[in-house]
């Protein structure tokens, strides 16, 4: 059994590997390029910043529309 999961994780190993020396796809390189963006991280620390915010007054509910309710009968 255990020899078993060493070869699996030998040939995770390998594909790892062998990932490593090609090139990534064109669509890959693209998202990377836009993640590296100033616009993006800009957003994406906006974003963060008013989720961080957003959070911390959750003790603010809202009513349930009675017609969302079930019936009390």
């Amino acid at each position: 059994m255990r020899k078993k999961k060493q070869e699996k994780a030998m040939t995770v190993l390998e594909e790892l590997r062998a990932l490593e020396h090609t090139p990534p796809k064109r669509a890959n390189r693209l998202l990377a390029r836009h993640l590296r963006c100033e616009k993006s991280l800009q957003l994406s620390n906006a974003l963060a910043e008013a989720a961080r915010r957003s959070s911390q007054n959750s003790a603010a509910t809202l009513e349930t529309p009675g017609e969302l309710l079930p019936p009390l009968a």
